[in-house]
């Protein structure tokens, strides 16, 4: 039986064909610098663990939890961007939980695109920006990020027929992997250019940023991912 079109078009993930190359390293007596997805090697702060654990015994019987995120939880997330960018989201209609970043960012796609609409990544990127457009039936247009530019995307050279059909933008300041941060007039202009083209800008942020937020609300038509 052959598996889907979507799927076979997948090749190998990127951070799992590190781990393989570094396995096959060790395998060999060779012991490599592993430059992968960078998991922390220090221990898990005693704080942190001691909270988890107390989570648990709170909730030892709490059964499945909401679809989205319980009540607590996404009520949490308010008070947070609220006290942290000053942004008002409703708990109930504009927060989210995900099980992490890349299952947001994957499957988010799949929830804005049709078969062949563009998705404009940065180049480099995280890789789930393209996979998961490509799981969606998506076309991938990158946007590269030079250092000429200062590692912003040039809006004025995505080509006018990729920006008709394209639904989506991902962006991600401070930049994973360049370090670099966006003016707040970049995310001026770069939801502009989401309302000129009828497109959608979501920012991915594994770093959180200090203002970069706040222009991502639901009237200016952006869409922001922890």
């Amino acid at each position: 039986m052959k598996t889907s079109k979507r799927l076979s078009s997948l090749t190998g993930y990127a951070f799992a064909e590190i781990d393989n190359k570094v396995k096959d390293l060790r395998s060999e007596g060779i012991s490599p610098i592993d430059f992968g997805v960078g998991d922390p090697t220090e221990p898990t702060p005693e704080i942190v663990r001691k909270a988890l654990s107390d989570g648990a015994n709170r909730h030892a019987s709490g059964g499945y939890p909401n679809y989205t995120g319980s009540d607590e939880y996404r009520t949490a997330i308010a008070h947070w961007t609220k006290k942290r960018f000053d942004l008002d989201l409703n708990p109930a209609t504009e927060i989210c939980a995900s099980v992490g970043s890349k299952e947001a960012v994957f499957n988010f796609p799949e929830a804005i695109i049709d078969p062949d609409d563009f998705v404009i990544v940065p180049n480099p990127g995280y890789p789930p920006y393209a996979r998961g457009t490509l799981f969606a039936e998506g076309r991938v247009h990158y946007a590269n990020l030079l250092p000429e530019n200062n590692f912003l995307p040039d809006l004025g050279s995505i080509p006018a027929d990729v920006c008709k059909k394209a639904k989506l933008m991902w962006i991600n300041y401070p930049n994973n992997p360049t370090g670099v941060t966006a003016p707040a007039s970049f995310f001026e202009e770069i939801i502009a250019f989401g309302k000129e083209n009828d497109m959608l800008i979501a920012s991915a942020a594994g770093l959180i940023f200090k203002r970069g937020p706040a222009a991502f609300t639901k009237k200016k038509g952006g869409v922001f991912i922890l």
